[in-house]
């Protein structure tokens, strides 16, 4: 069944999702098509989420969110899912969660990792200064992952925090971090 979800989501429902986008960029589509798809693809990739998660407080805990100002969240989503699907318990923090509010999260939950998605393109300094704030925000033990074309030089520049480039660099990773639990 895993197998099963991981594929609908990253060759189902991010391929139409690209695919759409591509045709609204062309003008074969119109926004009202694009929302109706996007919306669409949301509510199974939530589903899939909530089927895929272990109950919250088991251990290992991974953290997915995106940042403020970030609108994107079906690609973690799909990660999320795949992680979930790895065994760990996922919390799904969603979309523009404000750095702010991730020092009384971790107090609260303590996650293994805090994975943060960052595809909206910055000037570098506001890119490293967003990196450098969640990994401030986060305490010294819980591992900060950033994914995203947006933060790929910025995020592995700044101390105590990683960046992978695809799923399977963050599965190797978390892999790593059960072996060392």
């Amino acid at each position: 069944q895993g197998e099963g979800v991981a594929e609908l989501t990253t060759l189902l429902y991010l391929p139409l999702l690209r695919e759409l986008g591509v045709a609204w960029e062309r003008g074969e589509t119109s926004v009202a098509q694009e929302h109706f798809a996007s919306a669409f693809v949301s509510t199974r990739m939530h589903g899939l989420m909530a089927r895929a998660r272990r109950a919250s407080g088991e251990r290992p805990l991974a953290a997915m969110l995106t940042p403020s100002g970030e609108k994107h969240e079906l690609g973690l989503m799909s990660v999320g899912i795949q992680v979930a699907l790895e065994g760990w318990a996922v919390d799904w923090l969603g979309l523009e969660l404000p750095v702010t509010e991730l020092p009384a999260y971790c107090a609260q939950k303590q996650p293994d990792v805090v994975c943060v998605s960052a595809v909206r393109d910055r000037p570098a300094a506001a890119l490293r200064r967003l990196v450098e704030s969640f990994r401030e925000a986060v305490p010294a033990g819980t591992r900060v992952v950033f994914g995203g074309h947006a933060v790929a030089r910025t995020a592995s520049t700044v101390a105590g925090v990683e960046h992978v480039n695809d799923v399977g660099q963050l599965i190797q990773l978390l892999e790593s971090i059960r072996r060392r639990a």
